[in-house]
């Protein structure tokens, strides 16, 4: 009997952990930071989104489009991870149909996209984003992108050669450790991909992290040269659960003096 009670006990404590799980992968927190911009003439609001791997138009992604649209960003910008499969693409064209930024969506390649061969301009096109992949792009008269597609882990930087005229730049990645090559090029730098671990226990590293973390789990890394922001991203990867990685929008404030 007292085996018996064990074995109970167990199976209601496994019980509550994944419900809290699936309960807290479906919690969107919002991390606001103000990043300077010397050269900026005016304070511009970035919404950074990635991981998004869409699967359905739930709580999650109605949370975020009503986020979003309360917010009203300037640009947003998303790291990768959009499309996992065929059925993202009616979700990303639901959850984007409403959101007008004044600078545009941009986006950048992920695994999953190059995977699943999901990683056409025109695909993006239709939820209204436009994919860079190893380009420059200029979002205002202030501020220029550079976005790497670095699937070979051998990052190609020869675009950045022909760098834009802008005094500011952020550069938009996928993986994290290709800070590591790029660090010096942009003062601020955005990737996702980790998902912040996605299941950990406080205090400890994570159980796992995909190839390309390097040592970046979540948040901000800085060096003399730059600074890297790590989202935990919105969804999940291959089970829907999330514990002490709660998804994040990510709002970064260019502000000329903080």
């Amino acid at each position: 009997m007292e085996k018996v009670g064990k074995i109970g006990f167990f199976l209601i404590l496994l019980c509550l952990s994944i419900g809290y799980m699936l309960f807290e992968a479906t919690t969107l927190t919002i991390s606001r930071f103000d990043f300077p911009c010397t050269t900026c003439g005016n304070s511009l609001k970035i919404a950074v989104l990635t991981d998004l791997h869409f699967r359905k138009m739930g709580s999650l992604e109605n949370k975020l489009q009503t986020t979003l649209l309360r917010e009203n960003p300037d640009l947003i910008l998303i790291a990768g991870d959009t499309l996992d499969s065929e059925r993202s693409l009616p979700v990303a064209q639901t959850l984007f149909s409403k959101l007008n930024p004044r600078l545009g969506i941009l986006a950048t390649l992920g695994n999953w996209e190059n995977w699943k061969n999901l990683n056409s301009p025109s695909l993006f096109q239709s939820f209204g984003t436009t994919l860079l992949r190893n380009e420059s792009y200029r979002a205002n008269n202030d501020i220029s992108i550079y976005a790497f597609d670095d699937l070979s882990g051998d990052p190609d930087t020869t675009f950045v050669r022909s760098r834009l005229e802008n005094k500011f730049c952020i550069a938009l990645v996928h993986s994290p450790l290709i800070f590591d090559t790029i660090q010096g090029i942009c003062p601020l730098v955005l990737a996702g991909h980790t998902h912040g671990g996605q299941i950990r226990l406080p205090f400890l590293n994570p159980l796992w992290l995909p190839k390309g973390s390097g040592k970046y789990v979540s948040g901000w890394y800085k060096t003399k040269e730059s600074q890297l922001y790590v989202s935990r991203g919105i969804g999940t990867s291959i089970l829907p659960l999330r514990f002490f990685s709660a998804p994040e929008l990510v709002l970064i404030t260019l502000k000329e003096k903080i």
